[in-house]
């Protein structure tokens, strides 16, 4: 037997801050949607956790961050309970007393182009050797020449997650559906996909239709996305990258921060309570999403980078793995915009 559901307009496949995002605005314009997820853990559930324009962006997309000053204040008035502002530092390396100096520069740039995260955040700030000494002792003694400061928001992004989960549940009419893994469907003629079907983890054959105009399917499964449409024949001309976070018990720092490795790639160490969360990696994945391998010369690494701005007195027993998700990166250039592809080149009018 199977189920269908009719007159729907909008199908998402994908309950990511993406997926769930794009179903949170498509209601709000009074579409029916449906949106299905199998519960895996995506790049949702690997992100840092910064609500955040981004510094890193200035140099490479300066108009994407003054998109994101726009939109990240959105979080904190949705969720202003989970969404709290945190101080990062820089400790400023005495080798690369240059590099920090064009870091700083960015900084006061990056206040003047946010205006409105500066309007809720204190604004950067250099802070002498003395004063961050004190502020973070176990950081190595007489080494740094001070650190830059500056406030970001943060969430834990599982957190969001369930939040806004719940905030479409209580407040909005979407329709979600729990299915298996590797289990939609299509069904297409006329240039057309005429319906979805899925199979949920209840075992129960779901078909999504409409009588009244064309659906449109949007395609936001995250590290999955080029497994949706293959069947299809559509090869999207992606590649993933690798992110993983570390986890080293005890308490290490007050504030978050941010250092640099060997190959000079950005880490942030961010504590978490009893514990402190390092990370994330950035490298080519090129296996299948549902088989991630996490090698151990990563986790060293990151744990080296880690060791490097600790005072050598403070003993570090232990770490281990906390989580590691994949990124979709377009290969046909360096962005990180978000990237809508149209399948109507496919043959496919109303596929997204």
């Amino acid at each position: 037997m199977i189920d269908e559901i009719r007159d729907v307009d909008l199908v998402i496949i994908g309950a990511g801050i993406a997926g769930l995002s794009l179903a949170f605005r498509a209601v709000q314009n009074n579409l029916n949607v449906v949106l299905v997820d199998d519960r895996r853990n995506g790049a949702t559930y690997s992100a840092t956790g910064l609500l955040a324009p981004r510094l890193d962006y200035i140099l490479h997309d300066i108009d994407l961050v003054r998109i994101s000053d726009f939109q990240c204040p959105r979080w904190k008035i949705l969720f202003p309970e989970i969404v709290v502002p945190k101080q990062f530092l820089i400790p400023i390396d005495p080798c690369h007393r240059r590099k920090f100096s064009c870091i700083e520069i960015l900084l006061k740039n990056y206040d003047r182009i946010t205006p409105l995260r500066r309007k809720h955040l204190p604004e950067s700030s250099k802070i002498p050797h003395s004063i961050l000494e004190k502020m973070e002792p176990n950081l190595r003694h007489s080494y740094f020449d001070g650190a830059l400061s500056f406030w970001e928001h943060t969430v834990d992004p599982q957190q969001l997650l369930r939040e806004f989960s719940s905030l479409i549940d209580e407040f909005l009419s979407c329709l979600k559906l729990q299915v298996g893994p590797e289990s939609i469907r299509f069904e297409t003629a006329d240039k057309k996909i005429k319906a979805v079907y899925f199979k949920t983890k209840r075992g129960d054959n779901i078909k999504i239709s409409s009588s009244r105009k064309p659906i449109v399917i949007i395609n936001a499964a995250g590290p999955w996305i080029q497994n949706i449409v293959a069947p299809l024949g559509i090869n999207l001309g992606i590649e993933l990258h690798l992110g993983i976070q570390m986890s080293v018990p005890g308490y290490f720092f007050q504030n978050g921060i941010i250092t640099f490795d060997e190959k000079g790639k950005y880490c942030i160490c961010l504590p978490k309570g009893n514990f402190l969360q390092v990370g994330p990696t950035n490298t080519l994945f090129t296996g299948h999403p549902n088989n991630i391998k996490v090698l151990p010369e990563d986790l060293e690494k990151l744990f080296a980078t880690l060791k490097s701005i600790l005072d050598p007195g403070i003993q570090v027993s232990k770490f281990e793995l906390l989580k590691a998700g994949l990124r979709v990166k377009p290969k046909f250039g360096d962005t990180n915009r978000p990237i809508i592809w149209s399948h109507y080149a496919n043959g496919f009018k109303n596929f997204y």
